[in-house]
């Protein structure tokens, strides 16, 4: 049977073991795979996930009640390194912000990077800038990298 709310779309994904957790005895999607999923949906801002990002990691001691995190920011930040490729087409997106600008940030960037061009892969940098420009600006910058890869738009 299946049901229909409008205003309710429903989507379907496979999902690795990590990917599932229980609530009160229910099967749901872990803390990540919810934040890369909502991150993945079309029409969201690119604030949208920073403000998701940030209730998940936040944690405080308050004199009334306490927050504790629903994922520690070192295993968020892993779930996103680990997606934000396209290992299909050799294609890794980073993301070059403001976080960026110490030099010890900039030593491990370029190490990473170097590691990512050594493994044949090919890498697309978006910016503060780019993001100004609008999602699809950004979605376009990637496109056309994945179609050089070897990827066909299947909206083509």
């Amino acid at each position: 049977m299946q049901f229909r709310r409008r205003g309710v779309a429903g989507h379907r994904a496979a999902l690795r073991p990590d990917d599932i957790e229980t609530a009160d005895g229910v099967p749901v999607t872990s803390p990540a795979r919810t934040f890369l999923d909502i991150a993945a949906v079309a029409g969201v801002t690119t604030e949208d996930p920073v403000v998701l990002g940030d209730a998940l990691v936040s944690e405080h001691r308050r004199s009334m009640y306490s927050k504790v995190a629903m994922i520690r920011l070192p295993g968020l930040r892993a779930a996103v390194d680990a997606a934000f490729g396209f290992p299909r087409f050799r294609l890794a997106v980073d993301y070059d912000g403001a976080h960026r600008l110490t030099p010890a940030q900039q030593t491990r960037d370029a190490l990473r990077t170097q590691e990512i061009v050594d493994a044949g892969w090919r890498l697309v940098v978006i910016t503060r800038g780019d993001l100004r420009r609008g999602d699809a600006w950004v979605a376009a910058r990637v496109a056309e990298v994945l179609r050089r890869q070897g990827w066909q738009d299947p909206r083509r």
